[in-house]
């Protein structure tokens, strides 16, 4: 993200996975990746999978590419609240037991 293009793709990254509606946007987005073909390049074959395996998804993917983005999104309590979200989808995803609450 140390490049225009890049931040304007982290920024488009966290957008969406920190959008407060996310986890319920999970079949939309498995449907759009179907279209692009990442499912089969990552082993998605339902919704569920995409869900399950998101933190490894997150960690192993996007990380990467939203490190300097969460940067400038400290600076603001806004950006701060963007980033909780951001994390909060990960933690449900890694902590099953917070599923049905």
């Amino acid at each position: 993200t140390s490049s225009y293009p890049g931040l304007v793709r982290a920024a488009d990254l966290i957008g969406q996975l920190a959008d407060p509606h996310y986890l319920r946007k999970l079949p939309t987005l498995f449907y759009e990746f179907q279209e692009t073909g990442i499912n089969e390049q990552l082993g998605y074959y339902s919704p569920y999978d995409l869900r399950v395996r998101y933190p490894s998804f997150y960690w192993g993917i996007v990380s990467s590419y939203i490190q300097n983005a969460l940067h400038y999104l400290r600076v603001t309590q806004e950006g701060k609240q963007w980033i909780a979200n951001l994390y909060s989808h990960v933690f449900s995803s890694e902590h099953k037991e917070f599923h049905n609450i």
